[in-house]
């Protein structure tokens, strides 16, 4: 009798600070593989109390004193900008770069 083998995709975590700017302003995650981004807003960001992907349909909600975790399923090839929802007033912005196994952000 053969043994099942399940195959598991490791998950990405990558951690990002709201501040004055988002920091890193990019982060990178393989193509296909599960990733959990872990947010933080910093007492300066009062005015970021939510991050948008509008490539992907997501409004988070961060909380004021503490970490907000985002999970995605393995996304495609692509860049995914995201943004505090006040942008216009703060500026605060990132950018998550999915690319292939061992790519890196420039």
């Amino acid at each position: 009798m053969g043994l099942l083998r399940r195959r598991t995709r490791q998950l990405v975590e990558r951690h990002i600070r709201i501040g004055r700017v988002c920091w890193p302003e990019a982060t990178s995650a393989p193509a296909g593989m599960p990733v959990r981004l872990t947010f933080r807003r910093e007492s300066v960001a009062r005015r970021c109390a939510a991050i948008v992907f509008p490539a992907l349909g997501r409004l988070v909600t961060l909380p004021g004193d503490g970490d907000v975790v985002v999970d995605f399923p393995g996304l495609a090839v692509g860049e995914y900008d995201f943004s505090c929802t006040c942008a216009t007033a703060c500026g605060t912005s990132g950018r998550l770069v999915v690319g292939l196994p061992g790519a890196t952000v420039g």
